[in-house]
């Protein structure tokens, strides 16, 4: 999962230990919504596309 992610969206790969996949994703996930509650939604889609397409699906 996390290769799959990393190449997906290079821009928002972290840089962090995980043992599993799904472990990276819920860190992945988690700092999507933390940059949600430091930028508005258009900075988001341009700069961080993978991130605001995962928060319009859900919904954050």
């Amino acid at each position: 999962m996390r290769s799959v992610l990393d190449d997906l969206a290079p821009e928002a790969q972290l840089r962090l230990y995980a043992e599993t996949g799904q472990e990276y994703f819920d860190e992945w996930k988690a700092g999507a919504i933390r940059i949600s509650e430091q930028h508005d939604m258009e900075w988001i889609k341009e700069n961080q596309p993978a991130i605001w397409l995962l928060l319009q699906m859900i919904d954050e």
